[in-house]
């Protein structure tokens, strides 16, 4: 999984976290913009004095063309695969959020299997709305 630098500060970082929402609502707090892509940040480190986000790719919904699922379904997925194939399970929790929505405002969206880690703190200027924010 890549890691790089982004635009966004430790707390914008913090307010996008939306694991919790995702399996509880389908939804983000925030979709984060970067490298032309849209990210949603499902989990929260620190690494020394750098946070750390994970997160992963975003489309909106009516662009997805994958296999949907939801957080309940995934789950009971990996609970059935974990009795019988440990190691098949260990692949699907790194693409758990794979095909998920997540609503942020107005729009849905649905979860990619790709994933990136962001450090917070590097300002890019030429970079403009860098957040989209859950209205």
């Amino acid at each position: 999984m890549n890691s790089e630098s982004v635009p966004y500060t430790a707390a914008e970082l913090d307010d996008a976290y939306s694991a919790d929402t995702l399996a509880t609502e389908a939804r983000a707090r925030a979709v984060l913009r970067y490298a032309g892509r849209l990210w949603v940040v499902t989990s929260m480190r620190y690494d020394g004095d750098l946070r750390v986000a994970e997160a992963v790719a975003a489309v909106p919904e009516k662009l997805y063309t994958g296999k949907r699922c939801d957080y309940r379904q995934r789950c009971a997925l990996l609970d059935r695969m974990e009795c019988r194939h440990p190691v098949a399970a260990t692949l699907r929790r790194q693409r758990f959020y794979e095909g998920m929505p997540a609503r942020c405002g107005a729009v849905a969206y649905r979860l990619l299997k790709e994933r990136r880690r962001f450090m917070a703190g590097v300002v890019a200027a030429e970079q403009a709305e860098l957040f989209v924010a859950d209205a």
